[in-house]
């Protein structure tokens, strides 16, 4: 990863990104299109501090912040180059089910455009961000738990291969299998026969 002081090119709209501080949180801004370049180590400190700003900003308050998280979007989907290996980021849902859609690269960072710092902030305290953690970990144990059910009891396939191997060790089975077999043999017996002719 680049040091502070290397250029980095926004990933919108190609313009240098400014190294500055948010809160004491490193960020890069575009001067052209006010992204932020937030490095990976720093995201949820960020956060963090936009949560406090907009508490302590008495004529916005919660409610204005949180109704900032349903902003409207042009409805056209981007996807960004990492402004530091160049390779597509991964579009992710903020929160999961905030509709907060931000650009991540998994080694280097993540992309807000304008305005969506504070509606991560918003949807934050709102208390919807713990409420899909909550939910998330609700259907995850669901989830493992039909595992668990499922692994101690048989399924369709089992529960016949189960039932054909009780049937099979009875002893009026064991003689259909016998003449069965013995039927088999006999028209194998015949073919070969003829073959050989």
């Amino acid at each position: 990863m680049p040091t502070d002081a290397a250029a980095l090119a926004c990933p919108v709209c190609a313009e240098p990104l400014a190294l500055q501080g948010i809160g004491g949180v490193p960020v890069r801004e575009c001067a052209r299109c006010a992204g932020l370049w937030v490095p990976g180590e720093h995201f949820d400190a960020l956060v963090k501090k936009a949560m406090e700003a907009a508490r302590a900003t008495p004529t916005r308050g919660i409610t204005a912040v949180a109704r900032s998280s349903e902003a409207a979007t042009d409805g056209a989907v981007h996807y960004r180059d990492c402004p530091v290996c160049a390779q597509p980021m991964h579009r992710k849902n903020f929160g999961r089910r905030s509709r907060i859609i931000v650009d991540w690269c998994r080694e280097h960072g993540t992309w807000l455009d304008a305005q969506e710092l504070e509606r991560v902030a918003g949807f934050v305290m709102s208390g919807a961000l713990e409420q899909a953690e909550r939910t998330h970990a609700e259907t995850a144990a669901a989830e493992a738990a039909a595992l668990a059910t499922r692994a101690t009891q048989p399924d369709e396939r089992q529960a016949w291969i189960l039932a054909q191997t009780a049937l099979v060790g009875g002893s009026s089975t064991r003689a259909q299998r016998d003449t069965g077999t013995r039927g088999a043999g006999a028209l194998i017996g015949a073919f070969l026969r003829e073959m050989l002719r």
